[in-house]
């Protein structure tokens, strides 16, 4: 990544710290998290995926993190990317429970239908209330990974996970037509 990229990267990411954790979403296979004031808005996500207007409410500014990530605290890793792809305990411990189905779009068990899987599952236990989560520090590196650190202990942390100009993460402010922060392991995009 450019020196410069690094630069602007840290420099618009700066403000945050100080902003409370609003939520923790899952967003298809990225992690949604909303920082800062709580606003209502129309999920873009709902409408594409049902066809349908939904009003969620959500911190004023988002990052989407589409590339490896993890939530820690300690040495305990509290949710992966990779949950996504286990079933709910709920799922899990039905006796109808079939593996080939939770792949299977067409079947009530697959894994991306909401709540179905390990981490809509974790999200909805551990991170329903975020009183807390008051973001302490943001750090980038010059691979394009992002660590958020959290007052009461938590990181979020975020893995270039590609060599080309893939977007790994993406920062801006909702309900703006403000231009979106995009990264790559490379660098900015668009």
């Amino acid at each position: 990544m450019k020196t410069k990229d690094l630069a602007k990267i840290k420099k618009e990411l700066a403000f945050i710290s100080g902003l409370p954790l609003r939520n923790i979403v899952r967003i298809g296979d990225m992690l949604g998290l909303g920082m800062g004031n709580l606003i209502e808005r129309e999920s873009a996500y709902h409408k594409f995926k049902y066809g349908e207007s939904k009003i969620v409410s959500t911190g004023e500014y988002a990052l989407h993190i589409s590339c490896f990530y993890r939530l820690r605290c300690g040495n305990d890793i509290i949710l992966g990317k990779e949950d996504r792809y286990q079933p709910s305990h709920y799922l899990s411990n039905n006796p109808d429970f079939v593996w080939e189905l939770f792949n299977d779009e067409q079947n009530v068990q697959y894994f991306d239908k909401q709540g179905n899987n390990r981490m809509d599952e974790l999200i909805s236990m551990k991170f329903n209330e975020l009183d807390g989560f008051i973001i302490d520090k943001v750090a980038v590196n010059k691979f394009g990974d992002i660590s958020i650190y959290f007052t009461n202990g938590f990181v979020i942390e975020a893995y270039a996970d590609a060599s080309d100009d893939s977007e790994c993460w993406r920062f801006f402010k909702a309900n703006s037509d403000d231009e979106h922060l995009v990264v790559s392991s490379q660098g900015l995009g668009d």
